[in-house]
Order: C-alpha cells, then sequence, then structure tokens
C-alpha cells in the first residue's frame, strides 16, 4: 500500500493538492501511479482512500459528487466505544455523572487519538491513501500523537490490574487492544513506503514557514516527499540542491477552478506530480555498522546545529529543535546500543552509537543454523 501525507502552510493549498492526487492516481493506469490494485474490483484501478482531519465541506466541493475515491473524515463523530463506555462506568461508579464522557470525547487532544483509530482502522482497506494533514500545526500534532501515544499506552500496560478493578475486567484488555491498533498505524507512517508530500505556497515567507516547521516532523520516522510550489513561484525552482532531502517539483497550474472544484484537465496538471513520484528512490538505510559503532541516520534538513539539542533518555532520544523537544524512538538495534556522539550536516541528524556485548545479530549460516 501507498500512504501520501499532504501538509504545508495554511493558505497554500493543501487539501486542493490532495484532492487532485487522489483522482489523478485513481484514474491513471496502475502503472504510472505505482500502485497495486488488491483492493481495486475487476481490475480497473487501485481502490483510492483521501482522508482529511475535520472536513469543512471544502474536499466534498473539491471532489463533487461523481468520482472513484473514498472521501473520509478521521475526525468525524464516531458512536460510543469500549473507551467512552469504560469511563462513562467509572464516572458513574464513584456518584459522577456518567454523561460526562460525551464531553471528553470533545476535548482538545481527542480528536486526535480518534484520527489516528480511524486511520489504523482504513489502513487494510485500501490500495493507496492519501491524508489531508491539513497545516503544519495540525501535521505536528498528528504526527507527534503517532510517536507518543503508543508509547504513553505501552507505559500503561503495568496499570492493568488496577484498570480491572476500577472497571471491571474488560479494562483489563482495553489498553492492549488500542496499543495494537496505535501501533499499526505509527508503523505505517515510518513503513518507508509513507511519504511526507509538502505544498510550499507562494513567496519567501511560506518558504520561510515550510523550513522552520517541516524538519521535526520528520522526527515522527516519515520519509520526506515531495516539495510542491507553484509554477510562478522561483522558491522552489532556485537551487533545487537545498530542498533536500525532499523531491522539489513546480505544479503546472492551480488545481481548482474559480468555483472550488477540481478542474477537467486535471491529468494535464498534475503531471508534474505524477513525473516526480517515481523519483522518490528507496528510502537509504537508517543504520549503518563500522566495527563496533553504528550511525543511525535521520532527514533533519534545514536546521542549524545550535538549534537542536540531543538527549539520550533510557533507550529513547529526545530532540529538542528550535526549544520544542519531540520524542524519537531508535530502531530496536540502536535501542540495545549506548549512544556516544550526535552531529547534524544540515541534512541529516546522525547519531553513533558503540555497540554492547551480544547486541547486533548476524544472521546465521547454514551451518549454525540447527
Amino acid at each position: 500500500m501507498q500512504t501520501h501525507l499532504v501538509t504545508g502552510p495554511g493558505g497554500a493549498g493543501v487539501s486542493t493538492v490532495a484532492a487532485a492526487l487522489a483522482m489523478t492516481l485513481a484514474t491513471a493506469p496502475p502503472q504510472a501511479g505505482g500502485a497495486g490494485s488488491a483492493g481495486g474490483t475487476g481490475g480497473v484501478g487501485p481502490a483510492v482512500t483521501l482522508a482529511c482531519i475535520g472536513d469543512d465541506g471544502s474536499l466534498h466541493r473539491l471532489m463533487g459528487t461523481d468520482h472513484a475515491v473514498s472521501v473520509v473524515d478521521l475526525a468525524a463523530p464516531r458512536p460510543w466505544g469500549e473507551l467512552d463506555t469504560m469511563l462513562a462506568a467509572t464516572v458513574d461508579r464513584y456518584g459522577g455523572d456518567g454523561d460526562v464522557a460525551e464531553e471528553w470525547r470533545r476535548l482538545p487532544g481527542a480528536d486526535l487519538l480518534a484520527a489516528l483509530v480511524a486511520l489504523g482502522e482504513m489502513i487494510p482497506t485500501t490500495d493507496i491513501l492519501i491524508v489531508d494533514l491539513g497545516d503544519l500545526r495540525q501535521a505536528g500534532r498528528l504526527l507527534g500523537a503517532t510517536v507518543r501515544t503508543p508509547w504513553v499506552l505501552r507505559g500503561l500496560l503495568g496499570l492493568q490490574a488496577v484498570s480491572a478493578r476500577l472497571v471491571g475486567p474488560a479494562a483489563g484488555h482495553a489498553v492492549p487492544r488500542w496499543l495494537d491498533a496505535l501501533e499499526a498505524t505509527a508503523d505505517v507512517v515510518r513503513s518507508g513506503q509513507t511519504r511526507l508530500h509538502v505544498v510550499t505556497g507562494s513567496g519567501a515567507l511560506a518558504a520561510a514557514k515550510t523550513r522552520r516547521a517541516v524538519p521535526p516532523l520528520l522526527l515522527s520516522g516519515v520519509a520526506p516527499g515531495l516539495l510542491i510550489a507553484p509554477a510562478t513561484d522561483p522558491i522552489a525552482a532556485a537551487e533545487p540542491g537545498r530542498w533536500a532531502p525532499f523531491v522539489p517539483v513546480a505544479t503546472a497550474g492551480w488545481a481548482a477552478d474559480a468555483d472550488g472544484r477540481l478542474r477537467a484537465d486535471l491529468a494535464e496538471v498534475t503531471a508534474p506530480l505524477l513525473a516526480a513520484l517515481p523519483r522518490l528512490v528507496e528510502t537509504p538505510a537508517q543504520v549503518v555498522r563500522a566495527a563496533d559503532h553504528l550511525t543511525w541516520r535521520v532527514p533533519l534538513p534545514w536546521v542549524r546545529a545550535d538549534a537542536v539539542q540531543v538527549e539520550h533518555r533510557g533507550e529513547d532520544l529526545i530532540v529538542t529543535v528550535h526549544d520544542v523537544p519531540h520524542l524519537v524512538l531508535p530502531p530496536a538495534v540502536v535501542r540495545r546500543c549506548t549512544p556516544v556522539r550526535a552531529r547534524l550536516d544540515g541534512t541529516y541528524l546522525e547519531v553513533e552509537s558503540v555497540l554492547r556485548d551480544g547486541a547486533w545479530r548476524p544472521p546465521r549460516t547454514a551451518r549454525e543454523t540447527p
């Protein structure tokens, strides 16, 4: 499955690009989009889903009524589930108003958890998933939650017995199930098949916002994708190397017409996007071994070394970028090592570690295999 996450500064046209990409991939021949058709019907084409986090109607207006793309709002109110029932039962048992669970679901942050769970549920049902993350601030909240939420739930596993005493035996099994669902979402984000595409908008101010806000998004483990700018904007066209590891591409024109609908000649407008997608080579190896040292490379472009601080906390890292801390989960082999140095070359953050005894497990040879 391919997953495309789209974000950018507010007003840059993120929803328009996400919708245009979804429509183009849904109607293009499978080889042009590079997608399989396991979820398609009759071999017509891949099953494409366009997801957003809170639809104000713009996506449905862009897509119209007759299209081959499923449109899903990840933040749409969901029927009461196990979490709501457990919370209501707990409050009611201790003399409170059980209806508080209804308002709890509307608190800031609850929408992120609902979106992550909904995202995990739709992953097996589609061939190509395009997610309109909204602006850079909302994208940061969601991608940060894919790391922090499973980490917190994993830390709560030891409290299952206490939860079971409070609200019954069902609570003892709830946290592991939520953890499985959320970690499935996190695995897709970090799979290398998921790409983060950034719509820069036009002008120096939008470019500055992009260069400051996007690097921390990559600390979630998502791979960089396309950097999309209007053809009339010289920012992306000048010095393409300064946008590495993103692949800059200039769109041929605006994808929406004056009525807010996708243009009839959409294939021509989005041709540069389709042409650029194959240039997104496989994600290079993140971990390189030399003798007893491992070097782990994480994309962190456009950031000065004096704006980054790296701290070792247990097996994890806290990477502070522009005074904002971000939880970073190293690969399993790196977690079994001892970090000794971190350096930043302007494109990648490299963390060098020393192998502990037994930390590296080389593949068995045929002679060693029992």
